[in-house]
């Protein structure tokens, strides 16, 4: 063994053992500080749920990709959950199943549970970019405008892609700069481009440090597409449950989202699971007595009820109440109460492919855990003390 891995084998000795030999870690002087520090929360992981009694890490590292890493670890932070609520966990590798594969088996007191994990990671490359473009510019006495290419800025889901785009503007980063390193001073107006932009030096600057003075992009997509995201990340995973072997599918199934990007919080995806409340009420008009005006609210609130009732949706929402949902459908405000009702249902019952979830558990890197049981799945259940344990 070379002084190297003998390095290496101190730092991640857990992980070493559930790589079992089947793979082997590289660290190099070109893995970043973050692939470090990932390295090390999965080997950390990996020794808190071995005493937890976590089965399946050399199944499950069997194919470990380290361009990949934040996924394992997310897993991770799925199963030290399910461990920590009392709950065995076996961790899956790819060839569970034939074809599609869940990541682990969660047995509760209640039941067996699928769980595929989906790790929501940052999504704005582009803010790195930009910060990585004002401290080279610091160094330089130069005012300058950049154009931006779509690619900075467009949304990708598939984690390949958001690496190919991060690589490509972490290349433009340094083009830029090696370009400033060339030129000089006096009497200076230049214009460059590298892989993911075009800038123009337009004016020296008496106080010897730069900045840049016009950031624009020709890409017209926003970066808050958290909607989209979920939606296309949910609807893959929900994809997988229907290729189980047919005597599997009945284990209930759930998609759990670990979440480091910001402009996500649970609150929104709940309503965008569920469907976001709309409030009726009637504004007070002048001259209207008090007790007109309460008469007026009331014939147009059971107007209201009245059209909801004659939706497809509200068919499906009685059969849900009758397995025993009520409690969750009143909170959601799918039965509408106090003036207020969920006008056009959310992904649940919108999107065919999400009757296959049982439910959505979202969490954050930190741990913090919340359940959305799926009321109108394929799944027989109520809201029962199985979903209250999850």
């Amino acid at each position: 063994m070379t002084a190297e891995k003998k390095t290496i084998h101190k730092k991640y000795p857990d992980l070493l053992w559930a790589l079992n030999g089947t793979r082997e870690l590289n660290e190099s002087k070109e893995i970043s500080t973050q692939g470090r520090e990932i390295l090390s929360g999965i080997d950390n992981k990996i020794k808190i749920l071995r005493g937890l009694g976590c089965e399946g890490f050399q199944e499950k590292f069997k194919t470990f990709d380290q361009l990949n890493s934040k996924a394992y670890l997310a897993e991770l932070v799925i199963a030290e959950h399910f461990l920590k609520r009392g709950h065995k966990v076996i961790l899956l590798g790819s060839e569970y199943f034939l074809k599609f594969s869940p990541d682990m088996l969660v047995r509760t007191k209640q039941g067996d549970l699928f769980v595929e994990v989906a790790l929501m990671s940052s999504s704005d490359p582009g803010t790195v970019l930009f910060d990585n473009l004002r401290k080279i510019t610091e160094k330089y006495p130069y005012l300058v405008n950049f154009d931006f290419s779509s690619d900075v800025s467009v949304p990708h889901h598939d984690w390949k892609e958001r690496e190919k785009q991060k690589n490509k503007l972490e290349r433009s980063a340094k083009q830029f700069a090696a370009d400033l390193e060339k030129l000089h001073e006096k009497g200076l107006h230049h214009k460059g481009k590298t892989d993911s932009f075009s800038y123009e030096i337009v004016e020296v600057l008496k106080s010897g440090t730069g900045y840049p003075a016009i950031l624009t992009s020709s890409c017209s997509t926003s970066l808050d597409f958290s909607n989209a995201y979920l939606l296309l990340r949910l609807r893959k995973k929900g994809e997988k449950r229907p290729a189980f072997p047919a005597s599997k599918r009945g284990i209930p199934y759930v998609i759990a989202l670990v979440c480091d990007e910001p402009g996500i919080s649970s609150g929104e995806l709940g309503y965008l699971l569920y469907g976001s409340p709309t409030h009726y009420d009637c504004f007070s008009l002048p001259g209207i007595p008090e007790e007109a005006r309460i008469k007026q609210k009331e014939k147009r609130w059971g107007d209201t009820l009245q059209k909801l009732s004659s939706q497809t949706s509200w068919t499906e929402i009685q059969k849900a109440q009758a397995k025993g949902w009520e409690d969750l459908l009143i909170s959601t405000y799918l039965l509408p109460h106090e003036y207020c009702y969920v006008d056009k249902p959310g992904l649940f019952f919108t999107e065919e492919i999400m009757r296959q979830v049982s439910g959505v558990l979202f969490c954050r890197c930190s741990g913090s855990c919340t359940i959305f049981p799926n009321p109108f799945s394929i799944d027989e259940m109520e809201f029962s003390p199985f979903w209250e344990s999850i």
